[in-house]
């Protein structure tokens, strides 16, 4: 029977493909009830969001360590900070205050205005600043700048990006770029607006 075993040590062996390692997701359910899955991928040990490239339904976008997600609820319009857990942090602007001492919840004012734009296309302009958009404060046709600092978290107006027709682009190396009519300019991390 050698001749058996001579046969199948001739056999020349199939080299190992390496086995692509399963996708790796983080399922979160926000207070309003949406749903959604992000890929988590690691990275010299670190847990990281992968590039979102519209996978998410919402409106998200990742921090420039990609350790966090910013996340607009669309039924709610509260805005959520997500970590590679799927812990998720509240930071909405609840309540508005003008200078003259009117006050009103987020809640009457989407209550009295339908169709108001409280918050649309967050987006970090650092790892510490997520930035939105909004009919705040003059609740006309025009959207403002809302400058969200989490860490201690605090909401600010920037009327130097503000109008009826602004886009809030891509982060480049100066900072968050953006787009006013066919005008392009660049929010930095220190809140000056350059030229690209």
């Amino acid at each position: 029977d050698s001749r058996n075993r001579t046969a199948m040590a001739e056999e020349p062996e199939e080299p190992e493909e390496p086995a692509e390692p399963e996708p790796v997701y983080v399922t979160v359910t926000l207070p309003g009830g949406e749903m959604f899955s992000a890929e988590i991928i690691e990275e010299n040990g670190e847990k990281l969001f992968e590039e979102l490239d519209g996978t998410i339904s919402l409106e998200a976008d990742l921090s420039p360590s990609r350790k966090m997600l910013v996340v607009l609820e669309e039924s709610t319009q509260d805005l959520y900070l997500v970590d590679t857990e799927g812990a998720v942090t509240d930071i909405t602007y609840r309540t508005y205050k003008n200078t003259r001492g009117y006050t009103a919840s987020k809640e009457s004012i989407l209550e009295q205005i339908p169709g108001f734009d409280w918050a649309s296309q967050p987006k970090f302009l650092d790892e510490d600043t997520v930035v939105y958009m909004s009919q705040l404060p003059w609740f006309d046709e025009r959207r403002f700048l809302y400058i969200v600092e989490l860490n201690p978290l605090s909401h600010r107006n920037f009327q130097r990006v503000g109008g009826t027709d602004v886009e809030l682009l891509e982060r480049t190396e100066s900072g968050l770029k953006f787009r006013i009519k066919e005008v392009e300019e660049i929010l930095t991390p220190d809140y000056k607006v350059v030229s690209p």
